[in-house]
């Protein structure tokens, strides 16, 4: 009976392996798909976002009055400028027949390019259209992304009026994009398979036999592809599409150029080796987003934890034996109890537990047989939920933390400090600061909601302010003369977000101010946002000014207007801009700390304790005294700005872009 009993338990612990281990290995496999669906997307919306931004600023160029004209000095200084904020772009200006105008070097000007001329981006271009391209390497050119767009003469309205374009922008970027582009490095870094692309033992390189751990690659209708977060599968990107498809990538191509629904996890069996991937296409639908896990990789979680299960059977079924080699029958009875609780297991049936107070060697056995199953329920849980929650708090926090200027602009005219705290681990608000010329910018901002939807709305609307500051700057000349007409900056950014996410009821408040230290005048926009408070004079006698809304938030409205307000500003003067988590900040009791102890805060500020960084850390200190030990209510930003000279009127009228 008792040998009856050992043979019970070890083939029961077999049936319970096998069916335990498929159970959890389609639990795994489906938390695998559902990783890769959610990195891809996000890995998607950065490529999409990027391709975006890469229209608009050949866009930006090709209406820009030097463009226009052709005026060769003035693009040369713009796009030395450009170079400057993306060094691995290379963008050049060609005449329709294919000569170089400007960009590249210089003794290469005049020279005729067939291969580029001739390239599908170019040829779309000199019809109005824009595309993103692959383009292969010759003598005066290499293998790059590649987008073009046609510049017109005033006035004209491109293919609509038929007119003949006066020239062609072009742009090539590096295909390793999450390395040489820096406006996209932020949002694409880790928001695949966790450590991808930072450790090449992970890395899956079909050309080098490299099988194990994962890829994300995107391929574009005519059979090109692009790997645009590792460099090591860069040189795949050269070849000709009959290449790559008859190449070892050539199953993952024709899954992703096929008609398979997206966002569906399938397997790929090549070589021997079995891969999961998950395809998204762009929004343009001529690119295919690819995510790629090799399906040994995503079970090795699964496996590890297996073996050990199996070494506790063993051990279990030792002790078993050894139990029932020293008691009587009487020991057959709990084993049986034992038994069918593994069983249960077996089946999947986690929540399973031996109800018994038993202090001798059986009840030993009953907690192990039940710390099974709560091991075994817990790393189904963990695996299903972890590895998603945990990611995407990481792209989120890289995003963010890669959005906030480590190194605020200095000036012996004015001084800057800034901070933010987000109330979970990721958070939805943001501050920016950049100087051109002698014209200082400010921006403080909230988008609503949290986590990682927010994270990355964030960076869409940083990034459309700065790149039409920018642009606005640039475009009025030297950049000195007059600031960026931040009312039109505002309607800008509005627009694009109404049109383009407006489904998604994501908008921003935004507090954006341009200050003239030649002047002290101060022009600002308040879209929406908490009204930021100016603090002028000393102590007894100080005051107040609140620079209250000038429009609606950005997002919410299309066709939305936003006015601009001023307000000149002197030596001493503070300027304090904030988000609603600082006033909202709640106490023990859910007492909000309030506009009035702000302003009572501000003003008892005497003239030596009015630097900002002193400033910015009284006021947090005062807030957290406030809150205690309660959990901070909402992200908390706050940035401010105090005068502390008017600039001299300076000889020269271009002293360039600071950041």
């Amino acid at each position: 009976m008792a040998w009856g009993a050992i043979l019970t338990v070890a083939l029961s612990s077999l049936a319970a392996d096998t069916v335990i281990y498929r159970t959890t290995e389609q639990q795994v496999r489906d938390r695998t798909v559902a990783t890769l669906t959610r990195s891809n997307y996000l890995l998607a919306f950065a490529v999409a976002h990027w391709r975006q931004e890469i229209f608009k600023s050949l866009e930006l160029l090709s209406l820009n009055e030097s463009f226009r004209t052709l005026n060769v000095a003035s693009m040369t200084d713009t796009l030395r400028t450009l170079r400057l904020i993306h060094p691995n772009r290379e963008i050049s200006v060609w005449s329709p027949d294919g000569r170089l105008i400007v960009g590249g070097n210089a003794d290469e000007r005049g020279l005729r390019n067939e291969h580029v001329q001739r390239h599908p981006a170019f040829q779309e271009a000199l019809k109005g259209n824009m595309t993103l391209q692959v383009i292969g390497r010759n003598n005066l050119t290499k293998t790059c992304l590649f987008a073009a767009n046609a510049i017109y003469p005033e006035g004209a309205k491109a293919a609509a009026e038929l007119v003949t374009p006066k020239a062609i922008v072009t742009l090539c970027a590096p295909f390793y994009l999450a390395e040489d582009d820096r406006d996209l490095s932020a949002d694409i870094e880790r928001t695949d398979a966790p450590q991808q692309g930072t450790k090449k033992q992970n890395l899956i390189s079909m050309q080098n036999g490299n099988y194990s751990g994962s890829e994300f690659m995107i391929i574009r209708d005519n059979g090109y592809v692009v790997f645009p977060i590792t460099s090591v599968n860069d040189w795949i990107s050269g070849q000709s599409p009959t290449e790559i498809r008859n190449g070892p990538w050539g199953p993952f191509i024709r899954f992703a150029l096929s008609r398979e629904p997206d966002d569906q996890g399938l397997e790929i069996v090549t070589n021997g080796q079995t891969f999961i991937v998950v395809k998204r296409r762009l929004p343009d639908h001529r690119w295919v987003a690819l995510s790629i896990v090799n399906r040994d990789t995503a079970m090795h979680g699964l496996n590890v934890a297996l073996n050990k299960l199996r070494a506790f059977q063993a051990a279990t079924i030792l002790i078993v034996a050894f139990i029932l080699y020293r008691v009587s029958g009487e020991i057959v009875k709990p084993i049986r109890k034992a038994s069918q609780a593994i069983r249960k297991l077996s089946r999947g049936e986690f929540e399973t537990h031996i109800d018994d107070q038993r202090n001798d060697e059986i009840g030993d056995l009953y907690k192990d047989i039940n710390a099974t199953g709560h091991l075994l329920k817990s790393f189904v849980a963990l695996e299903k939920n972890h590895a998603v929650a945990e990611q995407q708090i990481i792209t989120a926090q890289q995003i963010q933390q890669s959005f906030l200027l480590k190194n605020l602009p200095k000036s012996d005219y004015f001084e800057l400090a800034a901070a933010s705290l987000p109330a979970y681990e990721v958070g939805a608000d943001w501050y920016d600061s950049l100087r051109v010329g002698h014209f200082l910018y400010v921006i403080s901002a909230d988008v609503c909601d949290k986590g990682v939807p927010s994270a990355l709305f964030m960076s869409v609307f940083r990034s459309l302010l700065r790149s039409n500051i920018l642009t606005q700057s640039q475009a009025k000349g030297t950049g000195t003369d007059r600031p960026a007409d931040l009312g039109l900056v505002m309607t800008l950014v509005n627009e694009y977000m109404a049109e383009n996410h407006g489904d998604t009821c994501m908008f921003a408040t935004i507090f954006a101010a341009s200050y003239n230290t030649q002047t002290g005048q101060l022009i600002y926009v308040n879209a929406g946002h908490e009204s930021p408070l100016v603090l002028k004079g000393l102590a007894p006698e100080a005051t107040l000014e609140m620079l209250n809304p000038t429009g609606p938030a950005v997002g919410l409205f299309a066709g939305a207007r936003f006015l601009s307000s001023e307000i000149t500003l002197a030596p001493g003067d503070l300027l304090f801009s904030f988000t609603d988590g600082l006033i909202d900040a709640r106490s023990p009791s859910g007492q909000g700390w309030g506009q009035q102890r702000l302003q009572d805060f501000l003003l008892q500020l005497q003239q030596e304790a009015r630097q900002p960084t002193a400033v910015l850390q009284q006021v947090l200190e005062v807030v957290a005294s406030h809150q205690g030990l309660a959990d901070r209510f909402d992200d908390l930003t706050v940035l401010t700005l105090r005068i502390k000279a008017i600039e001299p009127v300076a000889p020269t009228l271009n002293p360039g872009v600071k950041a």
